[in-house]
């Protein structure tokens, strides 16, 4: 297609532990786990921006030089459950000097959508936040943004924000010159609020049982994105997007830990 789209958001890592669970530890009331093997996958803005190649769209993910990645170590027995999580991360605010850094990177790049990653690990400062949503409208493309922090406001200006329905009742500042917001409701759909008020439910997509909802909203993300490249971003075109997220993210949660998903197979489901 040739569409290019440049992220900016906290890259992770996800590692997975595949486990033997035997026994209770004599110890403490604890599972004792016996390893049997472990994988790494991008995690985070890392798997978005691998949601937006397996959908055959170019993606940018803004580095910063050297920052240690958080990771999320994950405990899975044989059955697929998750016993126990480990996380190490830094989540400080990256430096003045690296955000001074990005923030003139960022105001020269070309894109067809930009795209925010936020899971509150430090790379997404208000400034940066604004400069993306900034060169995005100088543009005259759409930002889509996905964030864990619950004010709005370092976001205003965006064309799209795509809460799950906790972080939704959460947000603060929700009135913040958002065209649109996607809630994500998981089994029940998404609810896809307008600027005016309106409310327009998005149905569910059923495929098969849930596996995993892990990565769940990176793939959201990536759909809807890439539905309004090339587009005004209407309300028409922002209707179907949503739907094409729905559909998406159903084929998503059916696999085990953080997955991508292909056009074809959206196409085919």
């Amino acid at each position: 297609m040739g569409e290019r789209v440049v992220i900016l958001g906290d890259a992770m890592i996800d590692e997975y532990v595949h486990v033997a669970v035997e026994r209770i530890s004599p110890e403490a009331p604890v599972p004792v786990m016996r390893e049997l093997g472990r994988e790494r996958r991008p995690g985070g803005a890392a798997n978005v921006r691998m949601n937006f190649l397996a959908l055959g769209v170019e993606a940018e993910l803004i580095e910063t030089d050297g920052r240690p990645r958080p990771k999320k170590t994950r405990f899975i027995t044989k059955r697929g459950q998750q016993v126990a999580r480990l996380d190490l991360e830094d989540c400080r605010p990256i430096s003045k000097g690296l955000e001074g850094k990005l923030e003139m990177e960022i105001s020269e790049m070309v894109a067809d959508a930009f795209v925010i990653s936020d899971y509150c690990k430090g790379v997404v400062t208000p400034t940066l936040a604004q400069c993306v949503i900034r060169r995005a409208r100088e543009l005259k493309v759409p930002c889509i943004v996905d964030s864990k922090h619950p004010d709005w406001h370092q976001f205003r200006g965006a064309t799209v924000i795509t809460p799950n329905h906790t972080e939704m009742t959460n947000a603060v500042n929700v009135d913040s010159n958002i065209t649109y917001i996607l809630e994500t409701c998981g089994e029940y759909g998404a609810n896809l609020h307008f600027e005016s008020g309106e409310i327009k439910p998005i149905e569910a997509y059923r495929t098969q049982k849930v596996a995993d909802v892990t990565g769940a909203g990176d793939t959201v993300l990536a759909a809807v994105t890439m539905k309004l490249l090339g587009t005004n971003a209407s309300s028409y075109y922002m209707v179907e997007a949503a739907k094409y997220a729905m559909k998406a993210a159903a084929i998503a949660v059916s696999k085990q830990g953080t997955a991508t998903v292909t056009r074809e197979e959206i196409d085919n489901a």
